[in-house]
């Protein structure tokens, strides 16, 4: 599978969630059957996937935000309730 650069978005609600988490687990399973095999250049070659590409990045920030962590007001004491915020 080629991996195609994340086009950019022009907001959160426009990102496709269920792409972004089975992007995520694809890169988690391959690393997985890599180790399995012994195969250390492809695990490090999924881990820099991990660490570079979009959407793990976006996933954990996303679990923070929809669950009840997203209403407090946190350490600069503020709350974005809509992307124009």
């Amino acid at each position: 599978m080629k991996w195609k650069k994340t086009k950019s978005t022009n907001g959160w609600h426009e990102i496709d969630w269920k792409k972004a988490d089975l992007r995520v687990k694809d890169i988690q399973e391959k690393i997985v059957i890599a180790i399995m095999k012994n195969d250390l250049k492809e695990v490090y070659k999924q881990q820099w996937y991990m660490i570079k590409t979009f959407e793990p990045k976006a996933l954990p920030i996303r679990r923070v935000v929809t669950n009840k962590g997203g209403k407090t007001d946190g350490v600069v004491k503020l709350i974005w309730n809509s992307p124009k915020d």
